[in-house]
């Protein structure tokens, strides 16, 4: 996997797992393979309306929250 150093310091993935579109059991066993797979970083958004989903395949991935990048859209009303 390659990485970025962010100016913090801390390296991010450059390659992340996208979920939009990915729903229910589909998207935990989708997240959750993807992380056993060697993803560090999943993009997400609350319009995708699976947070839930996102962290239960997070969960069942065995894999400590804190390997994780979670990248997020947050989009206003026009």
């Amino acid at each position: 996997m390659e990485y970025l150093k962010l100016n913090n310091g801390i390296a991010m993935p450059v390659l992340g797992f996208g979920t939009f579109m990915l729903t229910g059991e589909i998207c935990e066993e989708a997240v959750a393979a993807a992380i056993k797979a060697g993803y560090r970083m999943l993009d997400t958004a609350e319009a995708y309306g699976n947070e839930a989903a996102v962290g239960n395949g997070i969960v069942k991935s065995e894999i400590d929250r804190k390997e994780l990048f979670l990248v997020t859209n947050y989009c206003l009303e026009p």
